[in-house]
């Protein structure tokens, strides 16, 4: 006994290819189609209904300028796009937006900070202060710029959060700068810190969590056997400590809503 085979579903909504041309959209469906952001809609854009339409000059009662057309051809349901998708049609060349607005973008004069701009910028907030002194590094070529915190003691006497890690640069930088020819280990760096503020040494284990964190932002080369701090990288030189941890939560907050998208789109095939 032969199964009768089920006829896969496609969808049959209309779509403009690439010369304007509207062909059945043909993706298969498992439920709503994936395609349908780009199926040609019945309805007109908000351009299109206020009457600033593909193709035409109109400009603004109040300020006499020029207003911006619309430009959504493939989708929008306005038939100014029609009109001129049969041009195209005719003469079998790529669609192309069509504007005749004589619309000029506003210009802007803002400019996004730099990383570095707003990592000073978040130090501030921390710092609950306007603005936050950054110390320019004494050798550009080998030690990156810090950017000056205060910290608030504890009620148990330990340092504050982030306190540690700023001594531990502090003292980084120092080797460097002295060309010393001793190991910066943790536990030669906890010693240097508690001999600087007259305290006693920090754990040689909490010294050498900076180091690892050092390393896996890519900000300071750690080698191994022992544990020791080489120096900065390019990249950390460059940037700076509070940079580089702005970058790697900026990127991390984009990979996680790459993968909560690609989830989604999983669950929707």
């Amino acid at each position: 006994m032969q199964v009768a085979a089920v006829a896969e579903k496609v969808c049959k909504a209309k779509v403009k290819n690439e010369y304007g041309e509207q062909v059945p959209c043909g993706t298969k469906l498992k439920g709503e189609c994936r395609n349908r952001k780009n199926h040609v809609g019945k309805y007109k854009t908000g351009f299109c209904s206020n009457g600033f339409c593909e193709g035409k000059s109109v400009k603004s009662t109040l300020t006499g300028k020029a207003m911006k057309h619309c430009a959504d051809w493939r989708t929008c349901g306005c038939t100014c796009h029609v009109e001129i998708d049969k041009l195209f049609i005719m003469t079998r060349n790529p669609r192309t937006f069509k504007d005749m607005s004589g619309y000029e973008p506003p210009i802007s004069h803002y400019q996004m900070p730099t990383l570095e701009e707003r990592a000073a910028m978040h130090a501030a907030q921390k710092n609950g202060a306007k603005e936050v002194e950054v110390i320019e590094s004494p050798n550009p070529d080998l030690i990156p710029v810090t950017i000056k915190r205060e910290f608030n003691e504890t009620n148990t006497g330990r340092q504050g959060r982030g306190q540690l890690e700023y001594r531990v640069k502090e003292f980084c930088d120092a080797h460097l700068l002295a060309k010393s020819s001793a190991d910066c280990t943790p536990k030669h760096v906890a010693q240097g810190i508690a001999e600087k503020y007259g305290i006693d040494p920090p754990s040689q284990g909490a010294v050498d969590a900076v180091f690892k964190r050092w390393d896996a932002l890519g900000f300071a080369m750690i080698a191994k056997r022992p544990t020791r701090f080489i120096g900065y990288t390019p990249n950390g030189v460059k940037m700076g400590l509070d940079a580089m941890k702005l970058a790697a939560k900026q990127k991390e907050r984009s990979s996680a809503a790459e993968a909560s998208r690609t989830l989604r789109g999983k669950r929707r095939d």
